[in-house]
């Protein structure tokens, strides 16, 4: 089955929206309750993590975020998320994690990289 890409701004949206109908629920359902809290606890931080610091830089931190901010799933959700991000964990490759190394503003960190 392809994987369809999904736009940026489309998850964003979709993740507003989700927000805002929680918020106008009176007795919102358990997986409503759980999504918002994954969006919340997952991510939120790691869009804004993103926005504040976009530097290539950056990335493996960020995915490193991601990852650690979703380990409070269940293991059933968590194995979905997962998936997810090894299918998108470019960050994750050795020459993508020295890319931090040699940005480094500490000499001999940069000499190490």
């Amino acid at each position: 089955m392809p994987r369809h890409r999904i736009p940026p701004g489309t998850r964003l949206t979709t993740a507003i929206r989700v927000l805002r109908y929680y918020m106008a629920e009176s007795k919102p359902s358990a997986k409503l309750c759980q999504l918002t809290e994954f969006i919340m606890r997952a991510y939120a931080p790691t869009w804004f993590g993103i926005k504040s610091a976009p530097s290539i830089a950056e990335g493996a931190k960020h995915l490193w975020g991601v990852i650690e901010n979703s380990r409070y799933l269940p293991e059933q959700l968590r194995k979905i998320v997962d998936e997810v991000i090894r299918h998108n964990a470019s960050f994750a490759h050795p020459e993508n994690l020295l890319v931090p190394v040699v940005c480094d503003f500490n000499p001999e960190t940069r000499a190490l990289g």
